[in-house]
């Protein structure tokens, strides 16, 4: 019950879901009418409503303006997508050709231990052949004391011959003894020149036919085994000619040690003049930081290539002198240069037995009055995580195309990160 018709009206509105007066007008008009004259005029009268046009026209607008934000959004995104396609692909073959390096300074590392265990082995076998010689020695002396004490029978008998057999046998042993005197004179000349020859090759002098059979039989098996080592030695360049064509599009190899370091000192010295140039055709802060990087890095390298030409007696400095290309002008190398990293190469020897470090050390070739050091391991990286979308910055969603596309690159680079970008802190 109500005492006015305002409530009793609200009341009814709610009971049968009736929002506005327009259609609480046409209810009432409908159950009290009688009949319709014009059907046309009663429907515009009391079932059409006035629409806000404008309003509507609005709102298309502001949404249209909306969609037209987030297009501009999408396009950006595709395109810096294409600008750092490059860059990643470059990141990729530089770390897959630092390994490559990496493990040729390994492999070089590993010639001077090989190569000492070839001298030790040469050595055992050279202790192994004198034992053999003196053992023969000893047979050859034993020997020769048997022939000496028949010789002395031999001279005891000739004695005693002489005593009975008088003068013709005396002139018979006169011959003979002027003949074996003319041989004795040959073979003196001879066993002269055997000994000139002996000295030459490091024998002992042959005083006596037991000593020149020694020599003799050590020249054979001296000459049995360098044979043997030829056809070792011959091998061992077949396989190792093999194993060097699998770096040949990599490696550069003149057989002159000082030529090949003073080749290497000019590809560094023109590569780090290379990215002094690229620095300056970008203004991108995340590329001006990586090139700075390698331009200092760059300038190690030329360090560790002039030292190594030092400790060979090289006068480099008077033939290529490291250019000055003023790198540090640049925020970014400068900031580098100031932690000494241009004097720095990192290490994986935890027992301080690198070759490389041994040449790495002492005043620094660039004159910059720093200390070349090849102490430091090399630094622990960072987590590399794939950062949350933000919604904020493509209302009112991303794009799905370019969605996906974000997702298998992100993929693509979280499946191998120690490979891509080196080993990451933990």
């Amino acid at each position: 019950m109500h005492d006015s018709f305002d409530p009793y009206a609200a009341a009814f509105k709610r009971q049968f879901g009736i929002s506005g007066n327009q259609a609480m007008e046409l209810f009432h008009r409908t159950i009290s009418m009688k009949q319709v004259e014009n059907i046309t005029s009663f429907v515009r009268t009391n079932m059409l409503e006035e629409d806000d046009v404008a309003v509507r026209i609005g709102n298309l607008i502001h949404h249209f303006d909306d969609l037209k934000r987030a297009h501009d959004a999408v396009l950006r995104a595709k395109d810096q997508i294409a600008l750092l396609t490059p860059i990643r692909e470059l990141s990729a073959l530089h770390a897959q050709l630092s390994r490559e390096d990496e493990l040729a300074r390994i492999e070089r590392d590993q010639l001077h231990p090989w190569f000492t265990r070839q001298r030790l082995e040469l050595s055992l076998e050279h202790r192994g052949e004198l034992e053999r010689t003196a053992a023969r020695y000893r047979e050859d002396g034993t020997a020769l004391s048997a022939e000496i004490a028949g010789a002395r029978h031999d001279l005891s008998a000739v004695e005693e011959d002489i005593r009975t057999n008088g003068g013709g046998r005396l002139a018979a042993i006169d011959v003979e003894r002027g003949r074996l005197e003319e041989e004795s004179r040959a073979q003196r000349a001879r066993f002269d020149n055997y000994r000139v020859a002996a000295t030459d090759l490091g024998l002992q002098l042959p005083e006596d036919r037991v000593v020149f059979d020694a020599n003799r039989l050590r020249l054979e098996d001296v000459e049995t085994g360098l044979r043997d080592q030829s056809a070792d030695l011959q091998e061992q360049r077949t396989t190792l000619t093999v194993e060097r064509s699998g770096y040949a599009e990599q490696l550069y190899n003149s057989g002159n040690l000082p030529l090949d370091l003073l080749y290497n000192l000019m590809l560094e010295a023109t590569g780090r003049l290379q990215k002094c140039r690229m620095y300056e055709m970008t203004d991108n802060n995340t590329a001006r930081s990586t090139i700075a990087y390698l331009i200092v890095r760059d300038q190690a390298h030329e360090n560790g290539y002039a030292k190594a030409l030092e400790t060979l007696g090289v006068s480099w400095k008077t033939l290529l002198p490291i250019p000055k290309t003023n790198a540090e002008q640049f925020p970014e190398v400068k900031k580098l240069l100031d932690l000494g990293l241009q004097s720095k190469q990192y290490t994986f020897d935890l027992r301080n037995e690198s070759e490389a470090g041994k040449i790495y050390q002492g005043l620094s070739p660039s004159n910059d009055g720093t200390q070349l050091d090849a102490s430091e391991q090399a630094p622990v990286g960072v987590p590399s995580v794939i950062a949350p979308e933000r919604f904020e910055e493509f209302a009112p969603g991303l794009d799905p195309e370019l969605l996906q596309l974000i997702q298998a690159t992100a993929d693509m680079e979280m499946a191998d990160i120690d490979n891509m970008f080196g080993p990451t802190g933990k």
